[in-house]
């Protein structure tokens, strides 16, 4: 609320993704985040990735786009490696 702002946090779950990879199917977890995410797209301002193994359904991508709305997705590998650079710079 520093910004008079307020915030609502919701979770949203990949039901069956993390399964679906330890069986040797990445596509299949892929597919199942992907889908979660453009589900929370229809209402989210951002969305942050909760495991760096949700990350490789983006295949590098920033955003998700779902119903007409395009929201930046945060993930812990890229978020790490950017404090990393930062760190080395200083």
């Amino acid at each position: 609320m520093e910004k008079g702002r307020s915030i609502e946090l919701r979770t949203g779950l990949a039901e069956g993704a993390f399964a679906a990879l330890g069986a040797g199917q990445p596509e299949e977890h892929d597919r199942r985040v992907r889908e979660a995410l453009v589900e929370l797209a229809a209402w989210a301002d951002v969305i942050v990735l909760a495991q760096a193994s949700m990350a490789r359904a983006l295949a590098g991508a920033t955003i998700v786009e779902g119903v007409g709305r395009v929201v930046p997705v945060l993930t812990s590998p890229r978020l790490g490696v950017e404090r990393l650079r930062a760190l080395l710079r200083s």
